[in-house]
């Protein structure tokens, strides 16, 4: 896909994730329920509890990624059991190849930077943010496409495995292909002792825009950091929620004890 096509795909997103709301009452409205019909709709029809135990709920074998849980190993999706629709279940696993392909673009990115004299941490952020873009283009018809073979050929399941790989080979994505690659590459880093940070994949739905997903990272010091590949935005929480005071709007990307605190 050309460079020009995947800059129109990543406008036409950012239109389409354009906030719907003007007050806090609207940002209130964002629903955070996916985890749970997900839950309800593949292994336990009675769950009600969030954040979820990732060794407790389980799909084919893999524990479910959601808010708080760990990524690598784990399986992603994000609509299955909503309303019968089916959807694909995104499995991140280092032992087909592409992650780790990618996992040494970001190390010669940061060996770049040691040769400027740079910290390992200094602009890792933005590396895996471009990287994010660069590897995985938001392109949500081809990602789409796969969706419709998939469900063509598992006619009867709700959800069907696919490697995140897949779609590393085929260079398209969308919002939580791209977090989650994000996701891994920056806990990775953690696993390594590279940053002190904790890495989650959060996501909701706003009425009047769809879903949304993205990645919220709490570094070594306790700051809340969003980083939304989709939008290719990274910011800390607490100065968006001063942008929210002065009117400026982006996604609502805060919990719901981010907003009461």
């Amino acid at each position: 896909m050309s460079l020009e096509k995947a800059e129109e795909n990543r406008e036409v997103n950012a239109r389409r994730l354009k906030p719907d709301y003007q007050d806090f009452n609207k940002l209130v409205q964002a629903q955070w329920d996916y985890t749970r019909i997900v839950i309800n709709g593949l292994v336990d029809p009675d769950y009600e509890e969030a954040p979820i135990d990732p060794e407790k709920y389980r799909f084919q074998g893999r524990h479910l990624i959601a808010r708080d849980t760990p990524i690598l190993g784990g399986v992603y999706t994000s609509r299955a059991g909503r309303s019968g629709e089916f959807c694909e279940a995104l499995v991140v696993d280092e032992k087909y190849g592409e992650l780790l392909k990618v996992w040494d673009k970001l190390l010669k990115k940061r060996e770049e930077a040691a040769k400027k004299g740079k910290h390992f941490k200094e602009g890792l952020l933005n590396d895996i943010l471009d990287l994010c873009a660069e590897v995985l283009p938001y392109d949500a018809d081809a990602v789409s496409e796969t969706d419709r073979a998939l469900h063509a050929r598992y006619p009867k399941e709700p959800a069907v495995k696919i490697a995140l790989d897949v779609y590393l080979q085929d260079k398209v994505g969308v919002c939580r292909t791209q977090a989650l690659l994000g996701a891994y590459l920056l806990e990775k880093c953690a696993r390594e002792g590279r940053v002190r940070g904790k890495v989650s994949i959060d996501r909701n739905f706003q009425p009047g825009s769809g879903g949304h997903a993205w990645i919220r990272y709490t570094n070594g010091e306790g700051d809340v950091i969003i980083i939304d590949p989709a939008q290719h935005f990274i910011g800390y929480l607490k100065d968006l929620q001063k942008d929210r005071r002065n009117r400026k709007y982006r996604w609502p990307y805060e919990r719901e004890e981010d907003i009461y605190e």
